[in-house]
């Protein structure tokens, strides 16, 4: 759901790149910081920009929150926000992941300093888990997922594997966290979907020997999602 048809309408918008969308979002955190409201951010990625474009969504109309676009340090090509829509988190293939906090009004202030929460890993696509503990990304070239604790006050990761681990494939593309936490599904490209075990009490992430092969010779599985009320 977080995949289709982005670089369509980021053309429509006549931004400067592509990139990835955040559903609307319901601040239900509590703590006074969050967006209110439905908003979708677009990291846009090309070799002169390098930002992160905020939109407000109401009646229908399309409008730059304050401050958008954003500045990104490096080139953005991957998001996630935390559930309580406080935090996001924006990857970049160079190998960063960065932390920006979230306004009531939707605007981003990049967090931590300005200075990275993760280098390394050249983070492919990222995820929050739905408890919001967790981060977890898989890397584009090395064929590893990661798994991230997430300091929920300052955005900080804590607690970060210190090896990756090893997925069927080096071309992970995407990944997806079922509802109920205990499964993380990975896109390979034309390795097929790997399935993988997750423990959200601890962050564990296992491998589970279980590979569905594209349906057919030169097909490619590119991104993957798991429905709100799949398991």
């Amino acid at each position: 759901m977080k995949f289709a048809g982005w670089c369509l309408l980021a053309v429509l918008l006549g931004l400067a790149g592509c990139g990835k969308f955040l559903p609307p979002l319901t601040n239900t955190n509590g703590r006074g910081t969050g967006a209110t409201g439905a908003y979708f951010y677009v990291a846009n990625s090309n070799p002169n920009l390098r930002t992160v474009a905020g939109f407000g969504l109401a009646n229908g109309a399309l409008t730059s929150t304050s401050g958008s676009p954003y500045a990104s340090p490096l080139t953005p090509n991957c998001m996630a926000m935390t559930p309580d829509n406080a935090l996001l988190y924006v990857g970049s293939v160079a190998g960063a992941i960065y932390v920006y906090t979230v306004g009531s009004d939707g605007a981003l202030t990049l967090g931590h300093g300005g200075t990275p929460v993760f280098t390394g890993g050249s983070p492919a696509a990222l995820e929050v888990d739905p408890s919001g503990k967790w981060l977890l990304g898989i890397s584009a070239f090395s064929g590893e997922a990661y798994v991230f604790g997430i300091d929920s006050s300052t955005g900080a990761l804590t607690n970060a594997s210190t090896s990756g681990v090893g997925l069927a494939s080096t071309s992970a593309s995407g990944l997806a966290i079922t509802p109920n936490e205990a499964y993380v599904y990975v896109a390979l490209g034309t390795g097929g979907v790997e399935t993988l075990s997750f423990n959200s009490a601890t962050g564990a992430l296992v491998p589970v020997n279980s590979v569905l092969a594209p349906k057919q010779n030169l097909d490619a599985d590119l991104a993957v999602a798991a429905s709100p009320d799949g398991e």
